[in-house]
């Protein structure tokens, strides 16, 4: 039986096929303490075989290079670490095993998940396939440069935006500069589905969002694309089943 992980910067969820579950806080003091505590949950779960959905970069080879919520698992390699273990394993990012679980639900070949939370990043799937690019940093898309070397994570991340307590004007602004985004993507992938996830989906209004967008994208390159929030807590496990 497979497994699905989810390790998110705060708690991880560990998924199994026939929807049986474990979470905990995720362990951050030490790569050690990360890789024991995950490896016997999956274990436990009756499973030596899981897919990963993990917010960061890693290789094809399982090397972490940025590990931006889990700042301990930098320079140390999933994969081995968890074969040392008993575990074989298969990763991809929050973001791609986001957009994969909706692909499949949705039955659809080309679909952008984009996840807004602590960061932003997008999961790309094309032709039914994850695209992750030559080094594994397609998707990244809130590192995008917009104007005085500030990125689009400065803008809409909520590392950067305080949204219980932002005006009207602040709200305003945090939609247009997400409608510039994903005004964006439209261009570059024009997906039947572009779908929203991640904790700032709690101050999206998507008809306003909708509205900015066609301000700024030619009808013709929206027609026939929906855009969708799904904020559901085990997606990117579910996502993780399908790696």
């Amino acid at each position: 039986m497979k497994i699905g992980v989810d390790i998110g910067g705060t708690k991880t969820l560990i998924l199994s096929e026939d929807s049986k579950r474990i979470q905990f806080l995720t362990p951050k003091k030490s790569s050690k303490e990360f890789y024991d505590k995950v490896s016997k949950g999956i274990l436990n779960m009756g499973s030596n075989k899981a897919g990963i959905s993990f917010a960061g970069v890693i290789t094809k080879k399982g090397m972490v290079t940025l590990a931006p919520n889990i700042p301990k698992l930098e320079d140390t390699n999933f994969i081995s670490e968890f074969k040392k273990r008993g575990i074989e394993i298969i990763i991809g990012n929050d973001a791609n095993c986001f957009a994969l679980a909706k692909s499949k639900e949705f039955d659809v070949e080309n679909l952008v998940g984009i996840i807004i939370g602590t960061g932003v990043g997008a999961g790309i799937i094309i032709n039914n396939k994850i695209y992750s690019g030559n080094s594994g940093y397609a998707g990244e898309i809130g590192h995008g440069k917009i104007f005085d070397g500030k990125e689009y994570e400065d803008l809409i991340a909520g590392a950067s935006f305080d949204s219980k307590n932002a005006t009207k004007d602040q709200l305003k602004s945090w939609h247009h500069n997400l409608s510039r985004l994903v005004s964006q993507v439209c261009y570059f992938y024009n997906p039947e589905i572009i779908v929203f996830g991640g904790g700032l989906t709690n101050i999206l209004d998507l008809k306003f969002l909708k509205k900015n967008i066609l301000k700024m994208v030619d009808e013709e390159v929206l027609k026939g694309t929906k855009i969708l929030i799904d904020n559901h807590i085990d997606v990117c496990a579910k996502g993780a089943l399908h790696l």
